[in-house]
C-alpha cells in the first residue's frame, strides 16, 4: 500500500496518517491475464491503482472491440464517464497481463472526499487530467496522421508496443493492423 500512499502523496500534500485511515478500505486484487476489472453494462464502481500489470480499456461497436486506452503501472484505472453518476459501465477493463491493483469503491472515494479535503482535490486533478487527455486524444484522431499518432503513442508510451498486440495498438491508434504494419516499416526504413 506504500506505492499507492506514496503516489498520492505525489499529487497533493497528505500526511501519511491521513491516509492510513483509508487503509481498512482498499483491497488488494490480482488479475490473471485475461480477467476482466470491468466489463460493459455492470452496475459496480470502482477505481484500480495498478502497480503491476498493464488493462486494456475497450467497447464494442458492431461485434468489433475498439481500444479506448491502456492504463499500466503507477496508474489509475476506472470507467469514469460510469463512475461518478453510477451508470452502467461503458466500457470492458481486462488485464493484458498478470497484473495486481489496490482497488477501493465508488462509496470509499466519496467518504474519503468528504472527510479530506486533500483526498476531495485529487480527485478533481484526476478528473482533470483524464477529461484533458480524452479530449486531446479525440483531437487527435480528428486532426492528425495515423504516423502522427504512433510517433506521439512511442514518445508518451515507448515499451506499450512490446507488451500489447499490434491488432489491440492499432484500434486504439484508430487504424487497421496492416496500416500500422507500414507504418512502422517505413519509420524502420528512414532509420
Amino acid at each position: 500500500m506504500d506505492r499507492l500512499f506514496q503516489k498520492i502523496q505525489s499529487i497533493v500534500p497528505i500526511s501519511l496518517e491521513e491516509l492510513e485511515q483509508f487503509g481498512p478500505d482498499i483491497q488488494f486484487r490480482s488479475y490473471k491475464k485475461g480477467e476482466y476489472f470491468l466489463r460493459q453494462g455492470e452496475h459496480r464502481w470502482e477505481i484500480g491503482y495498478i502497480t503491476k500489470g498493464l488493462f486494456r480499456k475497450y467497447f464494442l461497436s458492431n461485434d468489433d472491440e475498439v481500444t479506448d486506452n491502456f492504463h499500466m503501472e503507477e496508474a489509475f484505472v476506472a470507467d469514469a464517464a460510469s463512475f461518478m453518476p453510477q451508470a452502467p459501465a461503458l466500457l470492458n477493463i481486462v488485464a493484458m497481463e498478470d497484473s495486481e491493483a489496490f482497488v477501493f469503491s465508488r462509496a470509499s472515494v466519496l467518504q474519503w472526499a468528504q472527510s479530506s479535503h486533500q483526498i476531495e482535490h485529487l480527485l478533481r486533478l484526476q478528473a482533470e487530467m483524464g477529461y484533458t487527455f480524452a479530449f486531446r486524444r479525440k483531437i487527435s484522431l480528428l486532426n492528425d496522421s495515423p504516423e502522427q499518432r504512433y510517433l506521439q503513442m512511442l514518445a508518451t508510451r515507448p515499451k506499450l508496443p512490446q507488451r500489447v498486440p499490434q491488432y489491440h495498438l492499432a484500434s486504439y491508434l484508430g487504424i487497421t493492423p496492416e496500416a500500422l504494419s507500414r507504418i512502422r516499416k517505413r519509420l524502420a526504413n528512414k532509420k
